[in-house]
């Protein structure tokens, strides 16, 4: 058991409760000192206290401070809900949908025949597939853009401008160009038409932004979306050609208005979801709970952004808040404030910028440090400097912001460990463990280790730190021992490992044994000192969720929302198994002889085993 932890204990007592103010508990490791914590965390559990549901979308782990419960979500703001997309993109949809509809119920009686007299064969197939088209593309365009404009979601990824600017630009252009097919063939708009929907695509191609991972899209996704344009607009001119004559004004009129109508109709969505919605954002909020009773006491939006691209599993919401009893703080990777007890913000600030400089979306939670509120992001590689900061708790004021060359690829959020020279800012970045002074920034002393794209957090125990992570061949485990005192500390790895090393859930290191559990469930007990394996078994299901620790047990949750309770000893005892039901991304919190837990809709809380 962690040197805090012990003395968390002693000055608690047993049974007297302990707060859950940050990321992964009281110290930072996923340990807590209380006693007499339940087993059985099942959804029709009689330990079960109360179950809220969660508005919004999150993956932010729950905190506990002074009898309240916190956590961040995300949710649609006016324009992006769906009363607001119905609004702002439905209704004008449908009303385009009408006319378009009423426009061309009136030229159903439009002689189909072409203007040349006699035509052969080919030209009346032509013509005929030309109509054919026209009437079964119609119908498709029109359903897709209503589709685009309520249920966006089933057509391209949240937050992925690219993947927006792909679908419903290529919807735009394929609208357009069944569009241009009402015009009457002989007439020469359908070749202003063709025109049109080769500048559209050249400007679509042009201006197409980067994929989810920063990348251009490769050539054969560009040449697909502008595809309808390059197509129609040779069919349109091969139309013109075939039609041998001129159609008179009244019909050049109708098939206009008809034709402006299903464009309108087609490119509405591109306009709205590219051009408009985006700026509305995402409403990023704070939720206040009562830990006795559950009661939702506040909701309070910070601030509105646009969604910014991530990993399928990430969230909009994932940091976890902090709280020091006074003041609640909440990062969300596009920006960070800070709320009284009341909900109201005191302080924020907002990166218009951060949509673009991710792949990933924010995972580091912020810490409180004294009186200041730390952040650490490290960007991915070409998309900025990473950096880490420290704000006045009162104010959000810069106390210091550091941006090191070397930091880059890693979501794991910093821990602080006491060390005889006072207390030091240790996490990993890329091939690289460090410690710095909390106060200033400045780096103190560091270690090459073979990790990247590093999330779990990291253990400690006086002066020995166990690190386990990374991602495809840059993963590994190690124990490192740190002697001296500031920057003449010297870190020794100890031990090192690269079998059954976890990508995404943090370690524990907890009465005496340290233990890690990799997303597909291999649960391991190592000796810490020496690495030694002590026991290794699987669980059922995948682990995002980090490992929780207390009362002598350790909880594990995986991603489809079972929990296993194992005894903290050097030999494998499962206590108890049960289900939620709802899938888990969220690692669970520890407070006043509870268990807190967030699944993807709501948020539980297990009450004393003794209860």
């Amino acid at each position: 058991m962690s040197v805090l932890v012990v003395l968390l204990a002693l000055l608690c007592g047993p049974g007297v409760a302990a707060d859950w103010p940050q990321w992964r508990g009281p110290s930072g490791d996923g340990t807590s000192p209380e006693t007499n914590l339940p087993v059985d965390l099942s959804a029709d559990s009689p330990l079960l206290a109360w179950k809220v549901a969660v508005p919004g979308d999150g993956i932010s782990s729950p905190i506990v401070k002074d009898g309240r419960v916190y956590l961040t979500t995300a949710y649609p703001g006016a324009m992006q809900s769906k009363a607001g997309r119905l609004k702002s993109a439905g209704v004008p949809t449908l009303a385009v949908f009408l006319l378009a509809a009423a426009a061309m119920s009136v030229l159903r009686w439009r002689p189909p025949v072409p203007l040349a007299p006699n035509p052969g064969r080919s030209r009346r197939l032509f013509f005929f597939t030309d109509s054919l088209a026209v009437g079964l593309g119609t119908a498709g365009v029109l359903g897709l853009a209503l589709v685009a404009a309520l249920r966006s979601d089933l057509l391209w990824t949240a937050g992925v401008p690219g993947e927006r600017w792909l679908v419903s630009g290529c919807l735009g252009l394929a609208g357009a160009a069944v569009a241009v097919g009402w015009l009457p063939r002989g007439s020469r708009l359908r070749l202003v038409g063709a025109a049109a929907l080769v500048v559209a695509g050249a400007c679509l191609w042009r201006w197409l932004p980067a994929n989810k991972y920063g990348f251009p899209y490769k050539l054969p996704i560009r040449l697909a979306m502008v595809a309808p344009a390059a197509v129609g607009a040779g069919w349109h001119a091969a139309a013109w050609l075939l039609a041998g004559g001129r159609p008179p004004a009244r019909q050049i009129f109708r098939s206009g208005a008809a034709a402006a109508a299903l464009a309108v109709a087609s490119f509405l969505p591109f306009f709205v979801d590219t051009l408009w919605q985006p700026r509305a954002g995402l409403v990023r909020a704070v939720l206040c709970y009562d830990l006795e009773t559950g009661a939702e006491l506040w909701n309070a939006p910070v601030f509105v952004a646009p969604q910014e691209r991530k990993y399928d599993g990430n969230s909009f919401a994932t940091p976890t808040p902090c709280a020091d009893g006074l003041r609640v703080f909440a990062y969300f990777g596009s920006g960070y404030g800070c709320l009284d007890l009341d909900g109201n913000v005191l302080w924020k600030a907002v990166d218009p910028s951060y949509p673009e400089k991710t792949r990933y979306g924010a995972s580091t939670s912020p810490i409180l440090f004294e009186d200041t509120f730390v952040v650490l992001q490290d960007r991915e590689g070409e998309r900025g400097a990473s950096f880490a900061m420290a704000l006045d708790a009162r104010s959000g004021d810069v106390r210091w912001r550091v941006t090191p060359e070397d930091a880059v690829d890693s979501y794991t959020t910093p821990v602080l460990v006491p060390r005889p020279g006072g207390a030091e800012l240790v996490s990993v970045t890329s091939n690289l463990l460090y410690g710095c002074d909390p106060r200033s920034g400045e780096r103190l002393w560091s270690l090459w280790l073979p990790i990247q794209q590093m999330v779990p957090g990291i253990s400690f125990d006086g002066d020995l730190l166990l690190v386990t992570g990374g991602t495809h061949q840059h993963h590994s485990g190690h124990g490192v021992r740190l002697r001296g005192v500031g920057a003449e500390t010297e870190a020794t790895t100890l031990w090192s490992t690269r079998r059954a090393i976890p990508a995404i859930a943090s370690p524990v290191l907890y009465g005496g044994h340290f233990f890690t559990i990799t997303d597909g469930g291999i649960l391991v007990c190592y000796e810490p000192e020496s690495g030694e394996v002590r026991w290794k078994e699987r669980l059922e299901g995948n682990y995002w969720p980090s490992l929780v620790a207390g009362d002598g047990k350790i909880y594990a949750l995986s991603s489809e929302g079972e929990i296993t309770v194992v005894r903290a000893s050097p030999e494998f005892e499962v206590l108890a198994r049960a289900r939620l039901g709802e899938p888990c991304s969220a690692t669970p919190a520890i407070s006043d002889g509870r268990v807190l837990v967030r699944t993807g809709a709501h948020l539980y809380c297990f009450g004393p085993s003794g209860a």
